[in-house]
């Protein structure tokens, strides 16, 4: 594939370009806020696998239909300078989440931009399972066949981003972020309209 030159921007979902954690809030508005928060904190935290995680996340909501997830999805509120550089950039942004792609469908949408997710297996409105949890390193690496990467992320699930991209932002939006990503980051900042003013100097 030609590569392009310029540099392609991938970029964390959760916390980055939306302003609030997505499993949380859906968890929170259908009634198992204690479940999915424990798991959540287990992996910012470092003592649980994202993946691991996330299948018990998957299991706890899959009763729920998938139409009423994505109405709380599309109701959670996206970082307004994020959203406006990702409409200027679609054809250089991409997002790399662990979400399920049927899930955060009502994201995709408004976003415009390539996205790459855990692919769910669905019966009409029902989630019957997960037919492949995202690799982030795998998305990383597809990416650069199109160009220069440059990752934007805040937790430990962002590393193995981090570790494959060619330039890494440590974006404190949401969380700050841990030493093992800051270790290894480029550039470091925790204001969204500077973090936009930095990937415009980047591209």
């Amino acid at each position: 594939m030609k590569r392009d030159g310029g540099a392609i921007f991938a970029l964390d979902l959760d916390g980055t370009v939306t302003r609030r954690e997505i499993l949380p809030v859906v968890a929170d508005e259908l009634g198992f806020a204690n479940e999915i928060a424990l798991l959540t904190r287990m992996v910012l935290q470092g003592s649980m696998r994202f993946e691991q995680a996330f299948r018990l996340s998957v299991e706890i909501l899959r009763s729920i239909p998938v139409s009423r997830v994505q109405k709380v999805v599309g109701a959670i509120p996206l970082d307004r300078e994020i959203e406006e550089f990702i409409a200027a950039n679609r054809g250089r942004c991409a997002i790399v989440t662990g979400n399920l792609d049927c899930w955060i469908a009502p994201l995709v949408e408004r976003l415009g931009c390539t996205f790459y997710a855990s692919v769910a297996a669905t019966q009409g409105d029902t989630l019957v399972g997960i037919r492949s949890v995202q690799n982030r390193t795998r998305a990383i690496q597809a990416l650069r066949k199109r160009g220069r990467v440059i990752a934007i992320g805040q937790t430990l699930r962002d590393l193995p981003m981090f570790e494959e991209a060619d330039a890494n932002v440590a974006y404190g939006g949401l969380y700050d972020p841990p030493e093992s990503l800051l270790g290894i980051a480029d550039f470091v900042t925790y204001e969204s309209g500077a973090l936009c003013q930095l990937l415009a100097t980047l591209s």
